[in-house]
């Protein structure tokens, strides 16, 4: 590994995060110029639409003052103290804030006084983590994929799979799941703009509030929504080339028009991406003495082209201080072509040896459309009540065409070709409907609790023709239709209440019930389950002092195998090699404990112990007659963690911003009814991040990333990996502009090897992706910059969830 001098990356402030109708706090403490506390000082709230008093805090001993059950809305807020000059600021309260304030003696005033309210780039509370991205420039030009991976915690797999924490998530867009998963789901956050989100939320424990997929937890992006009287919005847009010759273009528009209490806002999105991946795969295959029956080599190259077209309509109308609604609408068509090359050498003991060159072509078509209403009741300023009715529809397909044709070690061919068309309709039709009631009790409790259903629907066929003799025949061997259905119901009740003194506790029950039925139209074979689940959670916090606080939390929580996993049908690698799923994997169960640690909002501390069971793992069979390897899964063991985090960050300098993890996991796996320990492994992973302030309007943006390797799986393991990347951006016209050129992996050093062994299979792969890239991004907010100039001196942006 080259030696890299500077650790950079992502770290800047200036964030209102997002939140909806529901109540809030604002705290923070009233100093003088020497940093001095002002006690007794008045905290003043105002309307702002209207001036009308809505509350008064005083500031304690120290300086500090709290004032709560605050319902989202703009404020002007008016701290004042005797001899010390009036000010008054204008304050969007949209989620839990700290605003602190410096007073100028009387006759010491300045003509003019500043006051910034910033949000630091990481926040902890419980079982969460947020990153607040307003403001920074690491979003532009970047997907949210590249975001996430750059993320503390957060993975990509060779699969697209999203780990946090090494373990499988539940990915959600402004708390809605995506219902996609593996490759969908990273070509989804690949054509997802990183500059329109405002947080990310790295749930390890979520609340009761939430669904319990994912082991792991969930990852939350929140999207950036502007209200501000008039047209307005951003514009933002990128090109980047990888490997030198690759090109991706990516462009996103933001428009939002406010007037009085009725908000439209459109977004279209526009993404071409060229991307490939070299595969290189040695197999060892033993007989059931362990005896060498066989070797496998093979080497691939799969190059695919998409585009993603998208465009999302929505309004929202407050009709009155107490109500609000809205609608909105989005349609993506998403073509894609992909063209893999194989060649594949299986060497028999007995010394006979064939070779196979592979060519598969797909053609995808994913086009969907999804749509939303929600509404939201504000009875009281102290409880609200937030509707939400989803619908979306996919329609996908794949064409694929399968050529394999046989050679022997002289290179003459054999006779031994396959050749295969299918079609594979996946049609998804899913409807989802929420409702959350949220009510503050006194001064030291919140009440919150809610009711989820969904129903989904997918209707899947893979239907094969085989040519033979130049004739193209039914293959019914291979063809299948599979019919699967879905229905969760959730319902969730949670209490978070202050105690004496210096703590905060929270309980919180979920209890979710499923019931599912799969049934293959062909050969009417079927499966069904039906089950409740329940899920508590707890969490007790401890804060002796502004400088610490203490956490812990424990929680159980489910991982559904997910469509692809269930569906039995067979998808082609090559001659000797498929996957195919199960349709009797089971769910698995896990609990979770976390002590968490904070000092300062500046070092994070966390232990985890984790307990997974009938953990969902990948089986390797090898069909000895057929001479094929076939990937499936299992429920067959059970895993244990322990997981030991630190995240400082730091401002070194008033111009440069430092962050650095580490993180240690020992994973250890026992296969079902036995006490042995089948597979451990103990991994580590090293990051480090800054941003530099090399001018007024220059920044340069920094992240690497290195990791040992551990188990992903009971058989499978990583390799080490390392990550590098460098950015450069520069404001212009007046802050409203951002131009950053972008190097990610510049040594061209990020690949993925995969080591298993299974069943007399032992399997090595090494994954090299079209990683190096050299992108230019540019991003434009238009429109009116300023809320009320006679009030505040500075813009106003305000950002909250859809």
């Amino acid at each position: 590994m080259q030696k890299i001098t500077l650790l950079i990356g992502l770290m800047t402030t200036c964030f209102l995060p997002s939140a909806l109708a529901q109540q809030y706090k604002l705290e923070g403490d009233v100093k003088n110029e020497k940093r001095e506390p002002i006690p007794g000082a008045s905290i003043i709230l105002l309307k702002q639409s209207d001036s009308s008093l809505i509350r008064i805090a005083l500031a304690d001993s120290n300086g500090h003052y709290t004032t709560e059950a605050l319902p989202a809305d703009k404020y002007l807020v008016k701290p004042e103290a005797v001899g010390y000059a009036a000010l008054a600021i204008p304050l969007t309260i949209i989620a839990n804030t700290t605003q602190d304030f410096t007073l100028i003696p009387t006759g010491n005033a300045l003509n003019e006084v500043v006051v910034s309210s910033k949000k630091p780039f990481l926040e902890s509370s419980f079982g969460k983590t947020t990153l607040n991205l307003n403001n920074t420039t690491i979003a532009a030009g970047s997907s949210a994929l590249d975001l996430l991976k750059k993320s503390p915690g957060v993975r990509v797999d060779a699969g697209g799979n999203v780990l946090l924490n090494g373990t499988n998530v539940l990915v959600l867009v402004d708390e809605k799941q995506t219902y996609l998963s593996g490759k969908d789901l990273e070509e989804y956050l690949k054509s997802l703009s990183a500059d329109q989100l405002v947080q990310i939320e790295l749930m390890t424990q979520p609340s009761a509030k939430y669904d319990k997929e994912g082991s792991g937890g969930i990852i939350n992006l929140k999207t950036k929504s502007i209200r501000k009287n008039g047209l307005n919005g951003n514009y933002s847009s990128s090109v980047e080339w990888a490997q030198r010759v690759h090109p991706a273009v990516r462009s996103n528009l933001n428009l939002n028009y406010s007037h009085n209490d009725l908000r439209l806002f459109a977004n279209a999105a526009y993404v071409h991406v060229q991307s490939f991946m070299d595969e290189k795969t040695s197999r060892i295959i033993k007989d059931t003495q362990q005896h060498l029956a066989a070797t496998l080599d093979q080497a691939g190259f799969y190059k695919e082209t998409w585009e993603d077209y998208s465009l999302q309509l929505g309004a929202d109308y407050k009709f009155s201080p107490k109500v609000k609604a809205g609608a909105m609408v989005k349609a993506v068509y998403h073509p894609n072509k992909e063209k893999d090359l194989l060649r594949t050498s299986f060497a028999e003991a007995n010394g006979n040896t064939a070779i196979h060159h592979t060519e598969r072509d797909f053609i995808y078509f994913k086009n969907s459309a999804a749509a939303n209403v929600y509404l939201v009741c504000t009875p009281h300023e102290n409880e609200s009540l937030v509707v939400n009715a989803d619908y979306i529809y996919r329609d996908h397909n794949v064409d694929t065409k399968f050529r394999s044709a046989g050679y022997d070690i002289n290179g003459q061919p054999t006779g031994d070709d396959l050749v295969l068309h299918s079609d594979a309709p996946f049609i998804t039709e899913l409807f989802a409907a929420k409702a959350d009631y949220d009510k503050t009790i006194g001064k030291d409790a919140r009440l919150e609790a809610g009711m989820k259903s969904s129903f989904v629907t997918i209707d899947n066929g893979s239907y094969f023709r085989q040519l033979i003799n130049d004739e193209w025949q039914y293959d019914t061997l291979r063809t299948n239709s599979l019919l699967y259905k879905e229905n969760i119901h959730a319902a969730y009740a949670g209490l978070n209440k202050k105690l004496a003194g210096k703590w905060e506790a929270q309980l919180g029950l979920r209890i979710e019930h499923t019931r599912l039925q799969g049934i293959q139209r062909i050969g009417l074979q079927s499966f069904s389950r039906n089950f409740t689940s329940i899920f508590p959670s707890a969490f007790i916090g401890y804060k002796p002092n502004e400088s610490h606080g203490f956490e812990l939390n424990c929680g159980r929580r489910i991982e559904r195998p997910n469509y692809k996993q269930l569906n039995p049908f067979i998808q082609y690698t090559s001659p000797y090699q498929y996957e195919t799923g199960n349709p009797l994997l089971l769910p698995s169960y896990s609990y979770n404990i976390e002590l968490k640690y904070n000092y300062r909002n500046t070092l994070f501390s966390t232990l985890e112990l984790r307990r997974r069971d009938n953990v969902i793992n990948p089986v390797i069979l090898q069909d000895a007659a057929a001479q094929t390897t076939i990937f499936t899964s299992a429920n067959n063991a059970r895993k244990n963690v322990v997981h030991v985090s630190e995240y400082l960050t730091k401002q070194l300098f008033s111009w440069w911003n430092f962050a650095a993890s580490a993180d240690m996991y020992y994973q250890a796996y026992k296969l079902n009814g036995q006490h042995s320990t089948y597979s451990q492994s103990v991994g580590c992973s090293l990051s480090a991040q800054n941003t530099l302030t090399l001018a007024k309007s220059w920044t340069l943006d920094t992240a690497y990333y290195w990791s040992t390797g551990d188990l992903q799986s009971m058989i499978e393991r990583n390799k080490p990996t390392q990550w590098l990347s460098l950015s450069v951006a520069k404001k212009l016209m007046k802050d409203t502009a951002t131009l950053k050129l972008s190097f990610e992996d510049p040594l061209n050093a990020y690949q993925q090897t995969m080591v298993s062994n299974w069943n007399g299979v032992e399997t090595t792969a090494d994954y090299k992706y079209l990683s190096q890239q050299v992108s230019l991004g540019f991003t434009y907010n238009f429109g009116r910059q300023k809320e009320n100039t006679e009030r505040n001196n500075n813009a106003l942006e305000e950002t909250k969830r859809m």
